[in-house]
């Protein structure tokens, strides 16, 4: 049985926290969740996060939509994806998951005529769960970076 969730919001702040993590997604194949930028709705933001095992990223845009949303966008299709929503000229921008089973999922994009599509394996949602809700109750609105020391 497949599922699906939707969630709309401004192609601009899409562009913006997609932007300000994806480029801190693994870009090894080893680590196929870790290749990925998760966005979760929670606390009343729709927060982006990515790691490369050493850092991550995370960077969250207020909303109104319910919490529960759930998705995972392969690095590699984000470019597509940021073009679609810059080209979009200020409106609106549609994600909608497709769930099939526990861990497949493909997220597909509408905004401006334009649609993109990736899919991911997410193994992660449920950590995607946790770090949304801790990114959330940040006291500030811009990007951040957690950084392991010790790994460094």
């Amino acid at each position: 049985m497949t599922e699906t969730t939707s969630i709309t919001v401004p192609a601009h702040a899409l562009h913006r926290i997609l932007t300000d993590t994806y480029r801190f997604a693994s870009d090894t194949e080893w680590y196929p969740s870790m290749a990925s930028v998760h966005l979760s709705t929670a606390g009343g933001y729709l927060v982006a996060h990515a790691t490369d095992r050493y850092v991550m990223a995370w960077a969250r845009h207020k909303t109104t939509a319910a919490n529960g949303f759930h998705a995972s966008i392969v690095a590699e299709d984000i470019p597509a994806w940021l073009g679609s929503l810059q080209a979009s000229d200020g409106g609106m921008a549609s994600l909608t998951v497709s769930t099939k089973g526990r861990w497949a999922k493909s997220v597909h994009l509408m905004c401006g005529g334009a649609r993109q599509v990736s899919a991911a394996y997410d193994p992660l949602a449920d950590f995607s769960d946790i770090m949304a809700e801790l990114l959330a109750s940040k006291p500030i609105d811009r990007p951040g970076l957690l950084i392991d020391p010790v790994k460094l």
